[in-house]
């Protein structure tokens, strides 16, 4: 399907009235207009639940758009919520296939570690304080360079004990989200898809998806660093004023693939995170971004 110019300009005029908000809407619920749901729509709802119970509050406020913008009846609401929970499996799908593989490399790279015969018990016991000492005062440098959210990411990666992994690293309609959510060149992206699937059909709802790599030239050198090339999903639905009101969901696996950014201005990072990786003393995890506006 061909797009003209005129339409991308006057639907990015749409969405970027939609960002340009960007500031966390008022959470209202109509508890006492609440419809049932269906039998299949409560089955996907406790499946996103079980495998991530980051989605609860993202699925509360799928629940709360319908009645604050769209509140047909029960059928509609659980045709909505369906379509909802679609992309909320499929990110998962994507999501869970990513970390398996950063899990993978990890325990190749621990396996080689073990049988080396250089990298004996002793090496291991000694050059792990100086190699943390290393690794902390590399976060210190990538936070006075301005980038908050690298640093912590890189934080976290060491907050896990034995054979377990660190946590999913959170982000509910905070700065970072916002941040991420409203960046201009990931606005244009989804304003094509907003024009194809949802405008240019003239739906009261609809869900456009996809993923997008923040680069040195279309982001903050933060974004930049944090983030390889995130999945993402917005679900839009229309107000009684005939604008659009917006729910974001952005994911990633930080697995610290440093060779994926080009001409990366803290080179540095590499190095302090080398030999943490190598010797398998920080672990991959996943990433979480809600936003709603």
């Amino acid at each position: 399907m061909k797009i003209s110019l005129k339409k991308v300009i006057v639907t990015w005029g749409i969405v970027f009235g939609i960002l340009s908000q960007c500031v966390p809407v008022t959470r209202i619920y109509a508890a006492q207009n609440a419809y049932e749901i269906c039998d299949s729509v409560q089955q996907k709802i406790d499946k996103a639940l079980s495998i991530n119970g980051n989605n609860k509050e993202y699925i509360d406020e799928i629940i709360e758009r319908f009645y604050q913008d769209i509140h047909t009846d029960e059928e509609g609401f659980n045709e909505y919520l369906d379509m909802a929970l679609d992309s909320i499996l499929d990110m998962e799908d994507t999501k869970n296939e990513k970390y398996l593989i950063a899990l993978r490399d990890y325990i190749e790279k621990n396996r080689e570690q073990q049988n080396s015969q250089v990298l004996n018990a002793n090496s291991r016991i000694t050059g792990y304080p100086a190699a943390v000492g290393a690794y902390k005062l590399g976060i210190a440098i990538v936070r006075n360079r301005g980038c908050k959210y690298t640093a912590n990411y890189m934080e976290h990666a060491l907050e896990f004990s034995g054979n377990s992994s660190p946590s999913t690293y959170v982000h509910h309609n905070d700065d970072w989200a916002r941040e991420l959510s409203c960046n201009f060149y990931l606005g244009c992206q989804i304003a094509m898809q907003f024009e194809e699937e949802v405008i240019g059909q003239d739906k009261a709802y609809g869900e456009v998806h996809g993923s997008f790599a923040f680069t040195s030239d279309n982001s903050s050198l933060d974004a930049f660093a944090a983030l390889h090339n995130v999945d993402y999903s917005v679900i839009f639905t229309r107000k009684g004023d005939g604008t659009y009101s917006a729910l974001y969901k952005l994911s990633d696996v930080y697995d610290f693939d440093w060779s994926g950014y080009d001409n990366f201005e803290i080179g540095f990072a590499n190095n302090y995170c080398y030999m943490m990786q190598e010797m398998n003393w920080i672990k991959p995890f996943p990433i979480d971004i809600f936003y709603s506006v």
